[in-house]
């Protein structure tokens, strides 16, 4: 099993202050990078980019046509993202709705459930080949707000999408918050599968 120091050995990528904010954990953005490079996904959206730490995973994954949205545009996610992806400074529900649709969202702003319901209408007008989304746990976990989060997982569920989740508690990881893949392609959930194999 990977221990919290093989996942630091394995995202140099992953920015330095990462380690002092509500960033998505190291292991969960090691699966995304995973995820991204073996899937081969070329044009992705990320919502809800705060300080860039999960953004780092798109560029370390060297995604051609990488879209990241967010309200605030902060000093840190500039310099993650520089000019090696787009950033729109909006509601990226609103990004979704307005752009051609993305082979990869992922799902990691605003976690109430007014918000994650305008995101889950907006997928299905412009619905991507795979959906991430983090802090599918948070709310079981005790985090406030984050009920939409939830919401999410269940529809996808329900939809009859493929999902491979993972909301383990590790000592000194924050995992236990909780991160998915949902796909309606088998091949790409396989590949969900492997790659979150990769990083235990």
């Amino acid at each position: 099993m990977k221990t919290l120091s093989n996942i630091i050995d394995l995202t140099p990528f992953v920015p330095s202050w990462h380690e002092h904010g509500s960033c998505m954990d190291r292991r969960h953005i090691l699966w995304l990078q995973y995820l991204l490079m073996r899937t081969g996904v070329q044009r992705t959206l990320e919502i809800g980019v705060h300080t860039g730490a999960s953004s780092s995973a798109f560029i370390a994954a060297k995604v051609p046509d990488a879209h990241f949205a967010d309200i605030t545009r902060t000093m840190e996610a500039v310099r993650v993202i520089g000019d090696r992806g787009t950033f729109h400074q909006r509601k990226g529900v609103e990004v979704l709705i307005d752009e051609q649709p993305f082979d990869l969202v992922l799902v990691d702003g605003a976690h109430d459930v007014d918000s994650v319901s305008e995101e889950i209408a907006a997928l299905r007008i412009n619905e991507p080949r795979i959906i991430v989304a983090h802090d599918v746990g948070s709310s079981a976990a005790g985090y406030a707000h984050c009920e939409g989060a939830r919401l999410l997982w269940d529809h996808l569920v329900e939809d009859g999408w493929l999902v491979t989740v993972d909301h383990s508690d590790r000592p000194a990881e924050a995992t236990k918050r909780g991160m998915l893949v949902a796909t309606r392609d088998p091949d790409l959930h396989q590949i969900a599968k492997e790659t979150w194999l990769m990083t235990t």
